[in-house]
């Protein structure tokens, strides 16, 4: 597990630097808006990510068609601002499955010792266009998530049990305390998303984000658990919830 990493930084050393450094500063501004004032803006951040998910369906369930993702963006966006809530509750409970399957997943990943395929490989003497960059970054992605996926498949039932549970748990609490849970989804994207903008810019430099992660798992898992419980807290600070709103009208009218 490691050595794929150590690869992906080597390799990274030849990316465009305008994908790295822009698309981190963008996936940095994005995350630090959903992880501040997720809620105050909950509808059209809704509409975004519904309109990634539809995007992504249309993209991995057919063949790429222009006709097809442009269509299921637009519903994924409209279904996504229509029914905001439900959906910010969904993705909280994708991610926290996620968060619990990664942690039974890894041990598989550094059983099997997989490497990537030579053609995935940035050639050192060759810096890498900014389309280029993109194609090589959506085929190790794809092969990454073919081997997430077999990992995945080889976990055994305890950690399924875990990974389900801990989802069905978030969106039960989610039906009866929508605005909390709503607080915790947006805390946890928007923390994914201001790693992975961080991750992409020290990638840049030269850094070694991701293997002084793997070494370093506890304390990155500290910092990654304040920083969601930080932003839970802000969320709900900053968006004052519906009784606040009309207490403040009816004491306008009076």
């Amino acid at each position: 597990m490691l050595d794929i990493l150590r690869d992906f930084e080597k390799a990274a050393l030849h990316f465009s630097p305008q994908v790295l450094v822009l698309g981190g500063i963008g996936l940095v501004v994005l995350g630090l808006c959903i992880w501040l004032g997720g809620l105050r803006w909950a509808r059209l951040f809704a509409g975004l990510i519904g309109a990634g998910l539809g995007f992504a369906v249309a993209y991995f369930f057919t063949t790429g068609q222009t006709i097809a993702l442009v269509l299921m963006t637009v519903i994924g966006a409209g279904f996504g601002m229509f029914f905001y809530r439900a959906l910010l509750i969904l993705v909280g409970g994708i991610l926290v499955v996620f968060l619990v399957g990664v942690m039974f997943v890894v041990p598989s990943l550094q059983e099997r010792g997989w490497t990537w395929p030579q053609e995935q490989q940035a050639a050192p003497e060759a810096p890498l266009g900014n389309w280029q960059t993109l194609r090589l970054l959506e085929q190790q992605t794809q092969y990454a998530g073919d081997q997430i996926g077999q990992a995945a498949r080889d976990m055994n039932i305890t950690g399924i049990a875990l990974a389900v549970g801990a989802g069905i748990l978030i969106a039960g609490i989610g039906a009866f305390f929508p605005r909390l849970i709503g607080a915790v989804s947006c805390s946890l994207l928007g923390t994914n998303l201001i790693f992975m903008g961080m991750i992409s810019v020290l990638l840049y430099k030269g850094a070694r984000p991701l293997t002084s992660m793997y070494e370093n798992g506890s304390f990155y898992g500290l910092v990654f658990a304040g920083m969601i419980a930080f932003g839970t807290i802000l969320s709900l600070v900053f968006s004052p919830g519906r009784k606040d709103h009309s207490k403040d009208k009816s004491q306008e009218g009076e």
